[in-house]
């Protein structure tokens, strides 16, 4: 197993709650089994609101900012 890190696109992430959830038997299960809300499960999966702290934590996941160059540079970047 790789130590590198996968990014999931937020579409990813909800395919894979969507997932969970029904292999947990519904949105009341999943959520109760995992110490959230049904309507923070049901928000998430809506794309109404953004992926709770809780449901992250449940998945086994974490949030991580990342910044890209708008645009290709030819140039090197400057070493930290």
């Amino acid at each position: 197993m790789s130590d590198e890190a996968i990014a999931l696109s937020e579409a990813q992430l909800r395919a894979e709650l969507a997932r969970q959830v029904e292999m947990a038997g519904g949105q009341a299960r999943w959520a109760a089994r995992h110490a959230v809300t049904r309507s923070q499960v049901c928000q998430a999966l809506n794309g109404s609101r953004g992926i709770s702290q809780g449901i992250l934590n449940a998945m086994g996941l974490m949030r991580v900012d990342r910044y890209v160059p708008a645009k290709r540079r030819n140039e090197p970047w400057p070493s930290a």
